[in-house]
């Protein structure tokens, strides 16, 4: 039986779906939620599987930590949790050739979608007959839905600092 560790967020309306597809298809699924630690317990989960997502580092090694035996894949519902599946993916050794097949059939999309600046939004589905694309399409803000923009001249640019999380810069 496959097993597959998922990071599912706390509000995905997705969730429901995905975990009966998995029952339906046999797979074992090792849920990884960003719920309240003093919360998990009543849905089941370990207080070490409700990581914060937005503490990537942090929320892999308490992931890690608390896995019991190995996955056959990470994967993440939605964008709260793709870096953390990236990160322990790579910790875990599991092989990246899927993932180099998706990006690849990802870029193409977006080539032939005439997206060629900028960040996407992208879906996929993938089984026994290969990789489907579902959609793919631009993302004006970047993936920065709950953030102010602010499009002034005189505004200093926003980056990353040195501790990953996002500040000011000089212009």
């Amino acid at each position: 039986m496959k097993r597959v560790l998922l990071l599912l967020p706390t509000t995905g309306y997705r969730n429901n779906d995905f975990l009966a597809a998995a029952d339906k298809r046999g797979v074992e699924i090792v849920p990884a939620t960003d719920y309240c630690h003093q919360l998990a317990p009543s849905w089941g989960l370990a207080p070490n599987m409700a990581p914060h997502f937005d503490r990537i580092e942090r929320a892999a090694d308490t992931v890690l930590w608390e896995l019991d035996a190995s996955v056959d894949a990470v994967l993440a519902m939605d964008d709260s949790g793709v870096e953390i599946a990236a990160l322990l993916a790579e910790c875990l050794g599991l092989p990246g050739a899927l993932q180099d097949r998706m990006h690849r059939e990802v870029a193409r999309a977006s080539r032939v979608a005439s997206l060629s600046a900028g960040s996407i939004h992208a879906e996929l589905r993938v089984n026994d007959q290969g990789i489907c694309i579902l959609e793919v399409a631009a993302r004006s803000v970047g993936g920065s839905y709950g953030r102010v923009l602010i499009h002034s001249p005189t505004a200093a640019p926003i980056s990353p600092d040195s501790s990953g999380s996002r500040g000011r810069t000089a212009a």
